[in-house]
This record gives C-alpha cells, sequence and structure tokens, in this order.
C-alpha cells in the first residue's frame, strides 16, 4: 500500500494489476467462477468476449486496490475534479425533504470503484454508516475500516448487522450495504437476477418497510484517467399495487426492483462487476447446488 501510494500512476496500475494476477493464480477457483458466471449471463456471447469481460474486470479489481491505497491523499477539492456528484447531490436532497425523519438506504455492488466511491459520498454529499463482511482477519479488518473512514462514513459488521441498519436509519443515518453476493438461505429471499433465481439479502427491503427509509441503488465507475461516473436509481419501496401484498410478498418485490436496477447498470457496463464470486451458489428449497460443479 505504501508503494503503490506513491508511485506515478501507470507504474502504480502495472503494480497493482501484478498483485491482482498474483492473487487469483493462487486461488484458481476464481477464473473458474468468473467463467461460469459469464457463461449463466451472457449465454449468447461469444468465448472471446465473455475472456475480454474477464479479463478487464481484473483490471477493475487492480484498481480498487490502487483507489483504495491512495486514499489518504484524497480531498474535497480533489474529488470535485475525479467526479460530477451533482446528479446524486440533487436526488438525496429531494429524498431529504421528503423523508427528513430517516435515513437514505443504499443499496450496492462489487462494482467499478466501489472503494473510492464511500469516500465521493462522504466528502461531497454526506458520510454514511456502511454494513460490508470482513476479511475474517481482525487485524487486517480493523486497519483495513480505518482507511475507509478517513473521511467520517462508519464501518458496521454484519453480526447484529439488521439491528444496527435500523437504528442508524430511525436516527436520519443514511446507510450504505453491499447487497449483490450469494446470501445462505435462511437470509435470503429468492428472486431473479438476469433471469436466474438468486439468494439476495432481504434485510434491505425489511429496513425500508419497518423504517420507511427510501431505497436509492448507487453505482461508481473510472470512466478515463482520473475521471469516474456515477449511475443512481431511485427505487420504489412503495407502490399502489403493492398495497395488497402480504409483508412477504412486498419484501420479494422491493428486492427484485433492486436487483433489476443492479442487473441494468451491469449490463452497461459487464467489465466492472466482480465477476469471481459464486452469486447463484445457493438455490431455492428442492434445487441441488450445482451450478458451480458438484462442489459448489
Amino acid at each position: 500500500m505504501w508503494l503503490l501510494s506513491r508511485l506515478p500512476e501507470r507504474p502504480a496500475m502495472l503494480l497493482a494489476r501484478s498483485i491482482v494476477w498474483v492473487a487469483l493464480l493462487l486461488l484458481p477457483r476464481s477464473h473458474r467462477v468468473a467463467r461460469r458466471n459469464l457463461e449463466l449471463v451472457f449465454p449468447n456471447l461469444d468465448q472471446a468476449r465473455r475472456e475480454q469481460i474477464r479479463r478487464e474486470s481484473y483490471r477493475v479489481l487492480a484498481l480498487n486496490l490502487l483507489d483504495f491505497a491512495r486514499l489518504p491523499k484524497l480531498n474535497g477539492v480533489r474529488a470535485r475534479e475525479m467526479i460530477d456528484f451533482e446528479p446524486a447531490g440533487k436526488i438525496v436532497r429531494q429524498l431529504r425533504q421528503e423523508f427528513p425523519d430517516v435515513g437514505i438506504l443504499i443499496p450496492m455492488m462489487h462494482f467499478g470503484s466501489v472503494e473510492i466511491f464511500a469516500q465521493f459520498t462522504a466528502l461531497l454529499l454526506e458520510p454514511t454508516a456502511i454494513l460490508a463482511r470482513g476479511f475474517g482477519f481482525p487485524r487486517l479488518d480493523r486497519w483495513w475500516n480505518s482507511r475507509r473512514e478517513l473521511f467520517g462514513s462508519e464501518m458496521f459488521d454484519r453480526k447484529g448487522g439488521y439491528k444496527e441498519m435500523v437504528a442508524r436509519l430511525s436516527r436520519g443515518q443514511s446507510v450504505g450495504i453491499l447487497a449483490d453476493q450469494n446470501v445462505k438461505a435462511n437470509h435470503a429471499v429468492f428472486v431473479p437476477f438476469f433471469g436466474i433465481q438468486a439468494a439476495t439479502t432481504k434485510s434491505i427491503a425489511l429496513a425500508a418497510i419497518q423504517t420507511g427509509s427510501p431505497i436509492l441503488v448507487a453505482a461508481c465507475w473510472q470512466s478515463s484517467f482520473s475521471r469516474y461516473d456515477l449511475d443512481v436509481e431511485r427505487i420504489a419501496a412503495e407502490t399502489a399495487e403493492d398495497s395488497g401484498l402480504s409483508n412477504g410478498e412486498r419484501v420479494a418485490k422491493i428486492t427484485e426492483r433492486i436487483n433489476a436496477a443492479f442487473e441494468r447498470i451491469i449490463r452497461a457496463h459487464p467489465e466492472q462487476w466482480f465477476w469471481i464470486h459464486r452469486r447463484w451458489k445457493t438455490r431455492p428449497p428442492g434445487e441441488a447446488e450445482t451450478l458451480y460443479g458438484n462442489r459448489a
């Protein structure tokens, strides 16, 4: 991290890409999973194009590593030079007027420049609380999260995470949650994602129903050298058609809308998604977990 933060842009990116490639060489399953995910999502694409997307997605992983190493050098002035946050700011200000007593729920993906996106949000809009998985190594988690919190955002753990999320939203604090990975069946609602039933966290929909918080899907990616783009979409937590649904059906509908927004963004920029996780591993009841082979 020290070296990445001090090298010029090109050699730093070369080093970051080398680190990612070495890490993936030590985790050969990641390549198999990425190829399988691309087959599932884009069955009609030729293999050469799918391989191009996979390789480019590794570059995005390297960019996240480089962005993370350089977080201490970021500030408000630099952030404004790197991204136009005004469209998102306009939506956030509108939501704050409509929902003055609660925070905003922000579903995010392992997509694009996710590490720097949280810092842009803290510097240019408002600090948020973010629920995220740790690495499983306490010292590494503490150090990593301390950098993520440089500009006022706060990280909190999945253990007891739902209660914490509801409490923060009820106090008016916005909460970001990475919501595009596979979850265990007992924590999941099964809704389509690229036409495949996916075990998706139900915590966002439940929290939106419990607190009345609005939902704003957001994604950020590097569009050119040192420039980033942003995609935000407000998700309807309640519609007129939902009034007669049960609570479970409402949870499924809200989660389906979030997945549809994720899918739209990924289809537009497929190389930006992190294809290396087993997104469709957990299957609905009665269906064998064999999408990634018998050792899924």
